[in-house]
């Protein structure tokens, strides 16, 4: 099985219940508060063990965070030289407010996720024994992003996952180098529009297809969207969250041939809500981990679109297997919104399988 290397943040979530998410000028009191294991990159390496993968976290912290770390590797994910915790550093905090609906509001202050240095991260590569067709799994949340995705896919041949959150506010040289050697792009319907606006802006097309782009925008259509980014990068799978319409794919076999999957949401009732947080990042260590058990990546995903075969029956099937492993990742993030806090929320594979198979969410999170 392909190894998932997670590069990204380790944090103390502050979780403060709220009847509502506060707005502008307004002071409101919390009903209760608690620090939790939490970060994009903990987060998601943490369900990519549960889901069964072999997998690896790149992380900072300070002492502060020990617990964090303890957390992380307790769940089964590895860590060997990949995660520094400094005397000199503070850890990563995210200050979260959850509304009685179980949505979110979050703001960071980044630590020590941004003191990564780019020696240390190709050693923990190596030390890893990173090997092509590895997934290398990375979001915003730290330095030298870019530069470690480039690095990840050039040098080791690892497949990216790339989730662009917090999305950067304008494109720059690195930004789109890095794109380039994106294989799996994971956004949301918002990230996808702040993409498509940031590339068009960038781009200056005067063919007609700001108009198109632009048209698609407004019109809210996804399917259009990702084609634009297929057009303009490298991807080979663009997964769109949203919310509650469920989750979308689309896949590109060559400049022409394209192929779309829908999944809806998981059966969980509103009222089983109570937390959102981690439920993004469960998805994508669940996926990437479901990914790494099929040969997804060495038939698909690491070969040049050029060599790509063009009969139905191979895209028909890499389709079926990205269907069901996007399945498998929503059912999964089902059960994260049903619990508080982030990694304490994220299931594990018997729960998630029980899920699929029965359509009953389980009573509680072991």
């Amino acid at each position: 099985m392909a190894k998932l290397i997670v590069f990204g943040s380790l944090n103390i979530d502050e979780v403060y219940t709220v009847p509502h998410i506060v707005k502008p000028g307004e002071t409101i009191s919390s009903s209760s508060r608690v620090e939790v294991a939490g970060g994009k990159g903990a987060n998601s390496s943490v369900a990519g063990a549960r889901a069964g993968g072999k997998t690896y976290l790149l992380a900072n912290s300070g002492t502060d965070g020990q617990w964090v770390v303890d957390t992380v590797k307790a769940s089964g994910v590895y860590t060997l030289s990949g995660v520094l915790v400094s005397d000199d550093l503070q850890t990563g905090r995210a200050i979260i407010q959850v509304s009685k609906e179980g949505e979110n509001s979050i703001f960071l202050f980044p630590g020590a996720n941004h003191r990564f240095d780019l020696g240390r991260v190709q050693s923990s590569l190596e030390d890893i024994g990173v090997s092509r067709g590895d997934y290398f799994i990375s979001a915003n949340e730290t330095n030298f992003v870019f530069e470690s995705i480039a690095l990840a896919a050039e040098k080791f041949g690892a497949i990216v996952v790339y989730n662009p959150a917090p999305m950067p506010t304008q494109t720059t040289d690195e930004f789109v180098a890095a794109l380039s050697h994106v294989s799996i792009l994971v956004v949301n319907e918002t990230e996808l529009v702040s993409l498509c606006e940031m590339t068009l802006a960038t781009a200056g097309q005067n063919d007609g297809s700001a108009v198109a782009v632009s048209e698609a925008i407004a019109s809210s259509n996804y399917t259009l969207l990702a084609d634009y980014v297929f057009s303009m990068y490298s991807t080979k799978l663009i997964v769109v969250t949203q919310g509650s319409a469920g989750v979308s794919a689309r896949l590109a076999f060559g400049a022409s041939a394209k192929s779309h999957v829908h999944v809806p949401i998981s059966p969980v009732s509103a009222d089983r809500v109570v937390d959102t947080t981690a439920a993004g990042d469960t998805f994508i260590g669940y996926f990437s981990a479901s990914l790494a058990e099929t040969d997804i990546g060495s038939r698909y995903l690491a070969q040049p679109a050029a060599s790509l075969p063009t009969n139905d029956n191979f895209s028909a099937s890499i389709v079926h297997a990205v269907e069901q492993c996007m399945k498998r990742a929503s059912y999964a993030s089902g059960i994260t919104v049903t619990g508080k806090g982030a990694i304490p929320s994220i299931p594990h594979k018997s729960q998630v399988d029980q899920f699929l198979a029965t359509n009953v969410l389980p009573p509680t999170l072991d």
